[in-house]
Order: structure tokens, then sequence, then C-alpha cells
């Protein structure tokens, strides 16, 4: 009995653990599929006066690959990425007549949006919290509507907005394309909160407008296409969804396709069955929309494989290309026969990398956009921020009571909760074919797992809950950074040319993200010693744990760092021809070394206690802020390719708290009196 009580002890946390997390997990893993329990079926259902007679295949149209901003992805993650760009969330809602609130699949209203059907007109997609911007517009809300306004009532007339210019009435959506080109107008430094309002709001009506005039198809001829063109002019070119793929290896939007409906009939086809799938949804016919649906993909394909046909041909045309400009060579003892070699060389190396780009644009890429609807439903971050958040308050618990059995618990979910994070990463590197960090928001998620890595290794050396809490609010914050960095943009969007090298970024740009993980994760330790000590909860006893701890964590961030700014100047120098230019970039990342190396070598020689120790690591966590961040806040240098100052504020705020923590460290406070003051090497380890 004794020994089954073991075993229960033992094991409960650990099965419990897994069975919580795992089994809050498996609803978000399903992918929806296009069948009659489905969310489009259950919003249709609500809100069309008959049942459906036919499901529409919404889902499949969702992974149609399309080409945007340099890369092949699904509709889904057009749809998503432009919801979060216009009302800074994916989730939207309506209400129905009976005050239920339905949730509306975001394929389904990008289906809508881009149809013109008449539903896009209700959806509450635009984001306007600036009250001094309602107030002139002179539109209603309440709290539920969270400052999110439809197209209806953007687009109202108010007869109070026309005297302001000089007309009788004005619709909200004029008035604001006024506003905003006064606020365009006045010089960046003087703009004002309100100006700045009027521009995002404009900028968001204006990437509405791209997303339905990137659809926008007109079978019309002579004088009214003119017209047309005309119309939509203002939005053709790098901004506009190609969704039409044609055999000369190039993508087309809708208008652009139209233009060759008489030249090339596989874009002819493709364009029919779009044109005629948006006409179908437009007019509720779901069963027409899955016909052409399915005759579009099929047309689709066929380009595809024409398109990869005509890249081995192109391929096939540069070998001989190559062999025919060595034959024009000459005798090898001409003068200028080595200049002519090279530029030869050159000539093969840039047509084969443009080539193998093609490829890999019409190959993997194509064949993935399936697999980033299942990453984009999941969102395999967000399940990691909510377990890490979890693990934080079951650490903390554990230091109250049951230590033992919550410590397993909360170890087991941060392993569970690491293997995701990882999987994760593995997923936007599967589907960019980059490395893990290429941008701000892979480089905040990358440390994130980073820190999660190093929680459970310390964990297990150490097993006392402090770098599990530590190391669990840590990984939650860099998450929520990440969620607060993204925006509308595509996280795995096309790379800037001078950081387009898989190899740098595998090296260079992993070792130094390593290294600030390190510098956080020793912060963050120590912030955990420092209010461990405050409130009394800590004694002499876990002072050498804790210590260790930041300090092998600190010789870890001073050999990443180190390397990783070598690493960097090699690629500074084979990108812009010199090794060091004092970028505030290279400064931050130097700084980071030096107060590494000052902490370490203070420590090792006994200047700094236990206090100064923690004191120190806390500095470090703003050297390394504003190695990550602040540079790009200053808005110069090579390196400057994230925010400006939109983050500004929570650079200031984060600070001012790793000061005030500094502070508390070198104030005489009763609770650092007994805080022993030997060098490191003096410290005599005790036995366990």
């Amino acid at each position: 009995m004794r020994e089954f009580k073991n075993i229960v002890i033992k094991w409960l946390p650990i099965v419990l653990a897994l069975l919580m997390f795992s089994g809050s997990l498996l609803p978000k893993v399903k992918l929806p599929k296009d069948n009659e329990k489905s969310k489009v079926v259950k919003y249709l259902n609500t809100f069309e006066n008959e049942a459906l007679k036919t499901i529409p295949n919404v889902y499949q149209f969702a992974e149609l690959p399309v080409l945007y901003n340099g890369r092949v992805k699904p509709y889904d993650t057009i749809a998503r990425n432009a919801l979060r760009l216009l009302a800074d969330t994916e989730n939207i809602k309506r209400v129905d007549e009976n005050g239920k609130t339905v949730k509306v699949p975001p394929a389904l209203w990008l289906l809508d949006a881009v149809s013109q059907n008449e539903r896009a007109l209700d959806y509450k997609i635009f984001r306007i919290h600036n009250l001094e911007l309602l107030e002139k517009m002179e539109i209603k809300f309440t709290i539920n509507d969270h400052y999110r306004f439809s197209l209806r009532q953007i687009n109202e007339e108010v007869a109070d907005l026309g005297p302001v210019y000089g007309g009788e009435k004005m619709s909200r959506r004029e008035f604001i394309k006024l506003e905003a080109d006064n606020a365009y107008r006045t010089p960046k430094e003087q703009r004002s909160i309100y100006h700045e309002a009027c521009l995002m709001t404009y900028n968001r009506l204006i990437t509405y407008d791209m997303l339905v005039m990137s659809h926008s198809g007109t079978n019309v001829t002579g004088p009214e296409r003119i017209l047309h063109y005309n119309r939509i002019s203002e939005y053709i070119g790098d901004n506009m969804i190609r969704m039409i793929p044609t055999v000369h290896a190039e993508w087309e939007n809708m208008f652009s396709a139209e233009l060759m409906r008489f030249t090339d009939v596989s874009a002819d086809k493709s364009w029919t069955s779009m044109h005629d799938l948006l006409a179908a949804w437009r007019k509720n016919d779901y069963a027409s929309f899955n016909r052409n649906l399915a005759v579009f993909k099929e047309n689709s394909q066929n380009v595809i494989n024409k398109a990869r046909a005509h890249l081995d041909k192109k391929a096939e045309t540069i070998v001989s290309q190559k062999e025919q400009k060595l034959a024009e060579l000459g005798d090898k003892t001409s003068p200028d026969y080595n200049d002519k070699m090279e530029s030869v060389l050159t000539w093969q190396y840039n047509n084969e990398n443009y080539l193998g780009k093609q490829r890999d644009l019409w190959g993997k890429a194509i064949d993935k956009c399936g697999f980033e609807r299942f990453y984009n439903n999941w969102d395999p971050f967000y399940s990691s921020l909510v377990f890490y958040i979890q693990i934080s308050i079951f650490a903390c618990l554990g230091l109250l009571v049951w230590k033992r059995g919550f410590w397993k618990f909360a170890m087991t979910a941060m392993v569970f909760a690491f293997v995701i994070h990882t999987f994760a990463i593995w997923a936007r590197w599967y589907i960019s074919g980059y490395p893990p960090v290429t941008n701000l928001y892979s480089s905040a998620v990358f440390i994130s797992w980073g820190i999660a890595l190093g929680t459970i290794i310390l964990e297990l050396i150490f097993k006392r809950n402090f770098a599990l809490i530590s190391g669990a609010i840590a990984s939650a914050c860099c998450l929520i950074i990440a969620q607060n960095l993204l925006g509308g943009e595509d996280s795995m969007g096309m790379m800037r040319a001078v950081l387009d090298t898989k190899f740098w970024l595998a090296t260079h740009v992993i070792t130094i993200t390593l290294g600030y993980t390190a510098t956080f994760l020793a912060g963050g330790i120590a912030v955990i010693w420092i209010l461990g000590r405050l409130i009394g909860k800590l004694g002499q006893k876990t002072d050498l744990d804790f210590s260790r701890a930041i300090y092998g964590l600190l010789c870890y961030a001073l050999l990443l760092s180190f390397v990783g700014t070598v690493l960097g100047g090699l690629w500074a120098d084979d990108s812009w021809g010199r090794f060091w230019g004092w970028d505030p970039k290279e400064n931050g990342a130097l700084m980071i070394v030096i107060w590494c190396a000052i902490v370490l070598h203070a420590r090792l020689g006994g200047m700094i206690s236990f206090r100064g120790l923690a004191a120190t690591a806390v500095i470090g966590n703003i050297i390394t802020c504003f190695s990550w961040f602040g540079v790009n806040l200053l808005g110069v240098g090579l390196h400057s390719y994230g925010f400006t100052d939109s983050g500004f504020k929570w650079v200031v705020i984060f600070t001012i708290v790793n000061l005030i923590f500094a502070i508390l460290c070198m104030l005489p406070l009763p609770c650092w009196k007994r805080v022993s003051r030997k060098p490191l090497n003096e410290i005599v380890e005790p036995r366990f």
C-alpha cells in the first residue's frame, strides 16, 4: 500500500499535467473541414433566411495559393493578416437578431469582401480608437463595438461634415480622406495624435480597397475597360494580390489577367473560373461557387505544371547559353580573358540564383499552402503563450504548498510547452524556407524558445522552482511582444536584399539571439531573487544556487555574444566591405559583450557580492533591450530594419522597472544584511 502511494505521488503530477495540457490542445489542432458542422455553415445558417441546401467549400478556397509581397501563401493567410491590420484581431464577430454573438471565419469574411457580397458592409472591421476623430465623424458606438466600425457606417453620408469643406453633405470616408491629406501635408514632427489616427484609418481603408480591387474582374472591352483601368490604376502594383498563375511562371491579379485573356488560353480559363466563383458567392449561389472553385483548382494546377516545365526548359537554356559564352571567350592568353570569364560566371550565378528562387516559388511554396492553413488555424505560438502563463502560476503555487508535486507538474508542462514551441519554430522554418530568425517578430519568438530551453536545463540542475517562475514569465512576455510586433504584416514575408542569405542568418543571427536569451534569463532570475529577498521568502541556502545560475548564464551570454558579434562583422565585411563601422546595432552588441565581461570579472574577483551580481544582471536586461530594440528607436544605421517609434513607451517602461530593481539592490535594506559577501571562489558548495 505504501509502495502504491509512493508511485501515485511520483507519477500523479506528471500524468495530470500531460492530460490537462494535451486536452486543451487537441481541439485547436483539428483542422476545420467543409462539412455540416463547420463554423462556416453555422454562420451562414444564422444570418441567412433559409437553411443551406449546399455546403460551400470555403476552406478549400482558403488553401488556394496566391502571390503577395513576394511570397506564395494561401488565402487563409491573406485573410488573417488583413484582419489584423484592419481590426487589430483575427477574431471578428457579428451579433444576430437574438443578440447572440457568432464568430466569423476569416476566409468567409475575405470571400464576402472580395466578391462584394452585401454581408461585407456590416462587418465591424475598421478599428478607430481616436475619440477626437470619432466625435468629428459623428459616429455612434457602444463599448461592445470595441471601437470597430463597418463599411456601411464609414460610407454613410453625414450632413454636418459637408460644411467643413464647403459642401452640403459628405460621407465619412470622404471626410477621412481629406483629413488624412491634411495630416500628410503636415510635417512629421508637427503631427498630432489626431493626425496619426487619420493617416492610420485612411491606410486601412486603402488596404481594404486593395483587397477588393485585386479581385475586380469586369468582362468588358473597348472604352469601358479603359474607364475601369483608370478607376483602379492607383491600386495596381506590388500591393495587388496575384491569384492567376500563367505559363510564363508569373502571377497576375484579376485585372492584369483580364488583359491577357485574349493571348493566353490558360490565363483565360483561370480568370473566367475565378470571376464566376466570385460572382456566384456574391449571389449566395453556393452550388455554382463549388463548381467554379473545382474548375479553377483544376485549371490553376494545369498552369502551375506548365510553369514548372517552363522553368525546367529555362534551366536547360542557361546551360546551353553558358557553354556558348565560354566557347566565345577565345584564347586564354588574351589580356581580357579573365575579365570575360568573370563576367560569364557572374551571369551564370545571377541566372541560377533567380531560377532557384523561381523554382522554390512554383514548387515547394505552392505545395505548403495546406500545411500553412493548418499552422494558421492552430497558432502554436499562442498555445505556448497560454501554457507559459499557466506554468508560472503553478510554479508559484509550488513555493506555498506541495512543493515537490507542483514542481513535477510545472516541469512536465514546461517540457510540453517547449515541444509545442519547437514545432512552431520548425513550422515557420519549413514554410518560409529561411532559418528561425529573420525579423523582430521571429527574434522575439526565438528568444522565448531559448529562455524555455534554458529554464528546463536550469531546473534539471537546481530543482528549486526559481528558474521555472522567471523562465515561464520571461517566455510569455517575449511571446506577448511578438504578438504586438506582428500587426498586419506577414511574419514570413519576403526578406530584404541585404538580409537574404541563409548562411549568415543561420550562424550570426541565431548565435547573437541566443546571447540575448542568456542575458535576459539571467536578469529574470536576478529579479526573482530580489523579489524573494524583499518579501522574506528566500534565505542564505538559496543564494548560492541563484548566484551559480546567474553566473553560468552570463558566461554563456559572453561566449555567444562575442562569437555572434564576430560573425556579424564577417557578414558586414562580406556585404558592405568593412568589418566594423560603429553602427548603433554593432555598438549595442559590443556593449553586451563588455558588460558581461565586466560583471563576470567583478564577481570572480570578489568586487561584487550576490547583491551586486543580481543588480548588474538586471542592468544587463536594459543593455540587451537597447541592442535588441533600442537601436530601432534611433531610426539610423544600416541595421535599423524594425519599428521606429511605436515601441518607445514600452522600452522606457522596461528600462524604468529594471532600474528600480537594480536600485533596490543598492539601498541599505534589512533584507540584505544576511546576504553573503564572499567572492565566488571562496564559497564552499553545500552538500545535498
